[in-house]
């Protein structure tokens, strides 16, 4: 990193960056970094000299928060020297408890998800002898569909399973066919007819395919055909 007498300190984010550009420039400068907050334009921003050195800030921005975990430490070391060093030392102090609020928020999520399982499992049926799991998922995020199925795949065994979820007007649909039964059923082959039914289309491969559709007051007629699709082939 640059030497101490001619570098600025790390800053913890933008804002904070900024907050140092106020202190190293004119108001009207620092004010016309908020839109020019990529290197690049830094020099353009406050000259060649000025600029060259709020750049290295951003680059040692970014080492920061690029860092693995375990290196952010080892990342600070080398500015150990700078008048403002405390800084960097906040900055390791917000990074650990983003990083603890997240992990908990994650935690969190993942219990959830888990009991919701644990519910949808209890609604499963047999199709001939194959599990299928068909399921509307309320007031989840159509994000949760993946992990979820992930989650089922894992203790329905070698099944079939057929998730939609609604948010803000448009359907999301999700199939997952266990590799086990590929042979005679295709996850990208159930989903097609289902999603011309909610107004959408997709596809995938043999064990997972995902589509998506716009009328969602059809998704029980989508999760029907991918029933029937199953009656046909195993119940012929």
């Amino acid at each position: 990193p640059p030497a101490a007498d001619d570098a600025a300190p790390v800053a913890a984010d933008e804002q904070a960056a900024l907050d140092w550009l106020a202190r190293l420039a004119p108001p009207e400068a620092a004010a016309a970094a908020a839109t020019a907050a990529p290197a690049a334009l830094l020099p353009a921003t406050f000259g060649a000299d000025l600029g060259h050195r709020l750049r290295d800030v951003w680059g040692a921005v970014l080492a920061l928060s690029q860092a693995k975990e375990n290196d952010q430490a080892t990342c600070v070391e080398p500015y150990a020297d700078w008048p403002e060093a405390a800084v960097l030392q906040a900055i390791l102090a917000a990074s650990a408890t983003r990083r603890a609020r997240q992990q908990g928020a994650e935690a969190h999520s993942q219990q959830q998800l888990a009991a919701l399982a644990t519910a949808l499992l209890s609604q499963a049926e047999q199709v001939g002898e194959v599990p299928l799991l068909c399921a509307l998922i309320a007031d989840r995020p159509a994000a949760d569909l993946r992990p979820l199925s992930d989650e089922l795949r894992q203790r329905l065994g070698d099944g079939v399973i057929a998730l939609a979820a609604v948010q803000g007007g448009k359907v999301t649909l999700l199939v997952c066919v266990a590799a086990a039964l590929t042979d005679r059923l295709q996850a990208g082959s159930l989903i097609r007819a289902a999603a011309q039914i909610v107004g959408g289309r997709g596809g995938g491969k043999a064990e997972f395919a995902q589509a998506g559709g716009t009328l969602p007051e059809r998704v029980p007629q989508a999760l029907a055909q991918i029933r029937q699709q199953l009656q046909k082939v195993l119940n012929p």
